[in-house]
């Protein structure tokens, strides 16, 4: 009967189809109580990445960098690659120069292989298994360095040997030791002194490396307390919550959505599938994350919810009893006062909300001895028969 169960279960996985971003959200919730969540509206953001399924061909997919004033299936890109029944978890991870976001993309496939598409042009290209990966566990700690790619503790790829070699003749996946990374090249992790072991401390769930974005032409990282961070800019950190075999409490499709953590305020900004991130009326992405500026005008907006601390003070008493040789008992009570400080997060909402088509190439890799721990979840979703994509978007300007 159990085995029949588990097997009904991923047939109803299987033919849900579509999974959008409100269930995704809701196990977010249930996972994590805690925490305060508000919603992303309309103009907060001028521009995001997106992909979206094809209406009239749901296994392909196209892909675009849109603003809120386009039309996503007039300018969008056809992206090569296959869009499987049981949906994927998909992953960016931005890299920004001179304030401006790439064109590249590089994808933590399920299968452990890292691929490099072209926005513009549906251009891929394939470098097939990362050395030392046990499983996909390690996404949730790689991470942007500069021109590096982080895909373990001392499993480096540099950027721009990807791009520079994207072309018929891929060479093995061209993976550097930290050791033999040159000293201008490695990005400061500002009071840690050792980046290898802080950000791939995988037992650590509390705190996890990322790029911030506008720190200047190499970058900086930071430790953040979100769970598979892409990328940070200002106090905002966007990050990702996935559906996956792992992490959520009913069946469906694999599915990510994007929140954006306000550290200034504690909120979590979550974003709906249905918001008005382009001009067609039919919005369904399978991916869909802000790619932040300076000038949004959600930089101004999260500014009206605010934070106040409150102080409560608690009294306790504490009674010590002393007996004498001669059997004369004195007793002395002392009184401890002991003040707490616990904060309290008021929210006050604003009155007025503010309305790759190429050829997949695949090689073999170079074989190193790169290995990190994995940390371990039990799991709650009985299938995980899906492939699982991780996406990290990054790029190189020359």
């Amino acid at each position: 009967m159990a085995l029949l169960l588990i097997l009904l279960s991923c047939i109803v996985s299987v033919a849900q189809g579509y999974r959008g971003s409100d269930s995704v959200i809701e196990n977010l919730k249930r996972a994590h109580p805690e925490r305060r969540y508000e919603e992303i509206q309309a103009g907060d953001f001028s521009t995001y990445l997106v992909i979206k399924q094809v209406p009239n061909d749901p296994h392909k997919m196209h892909i675009l960098r849109v603003h809120k004033s386009q039309s996503f299936d007039a300018m969008s890109t056809p992206l090569d690659i296959y869009h499987p029944p049981g949906g994927q978890a998909l992953m960016f991870y931005p890299m920004m120069r001179e304030m401006k976001y790439s064109d590249y993309i590089f994808e933590i496939a399920a299968e452990k292989r890292l691929k490099l598409y072209v926005i513009s042009t549906g251009q891929i290209c394939t470098w097939a298994y990362i050395p030392g990966w046990k499983n996909d566990r390690n996404r949730a700690h790689s991470f942007i360095m500069g021109d590096y790619v982080s895909l373990g503790f001392d499993t480096f790829v540099r950027i721009s040997d990807l791009i520079n070699h994207c072309d018929a003749s891929v060479p093995p996946l061209p993976v550097v030791n930290f050791a033999r990374i040159p000293e201008e090249g490695r990005v400061r992790l500002p009071g840690v002194s050792d980046i290898q072991n802080q950000c791939w401390k995988n037992s650590n769930t509390s705190l996890y490396c990322t790029n911030q974005v506008d720190s200047g032409e190499i970058g900086k990282l930071t430790l953040v307390p979100r769970e598979r961070p892409v990328y940070k800019m200002g106090d905002l950190t966007v990050y990702a919550f996935c559906c996956e075999a792992y992490d959520c409490y009913d069946a469906g499709d694999h599915r990510c959505v994007y929140v954006v953590y306000d550290s200034l305020t504690g909120i979590d900004f979550v974003i709906r599938d249905g918001i008005e991130w382009t001009t067609d009326t039919t919005r369904n992405p399978v991916f869909l994350m802000p790619l932040i500026v300076g000038n949004d005008p959600f930089i101004e907006r999260r500014k009206s919810f605010t934070t106040t601390t409150t102080t409560t003070t608690t009294t306790t008493t504490t009674t010590t009893t002393t007996t004498t040789t001669t059997t004369t008992t004195t007793t002395t009570a002392t009184t401890i006062t002991t003040t707490t400080t616990r904060p309290t997060t008021l929210t006050t909402k604003p009155t007025t909300p503010l309305t790759t088509k190429g050829t997949d190439k695949t090689a073999s890799p170079t074989v190193t001895n790169a290995t990190a721990d994995n940390e371990t979840k039990s799991p709650c979703c009985p299938c995980p028969s899906c492939q699982n994509f991780a996406l990290i978007f990054g790029g190189f300007f020359g």
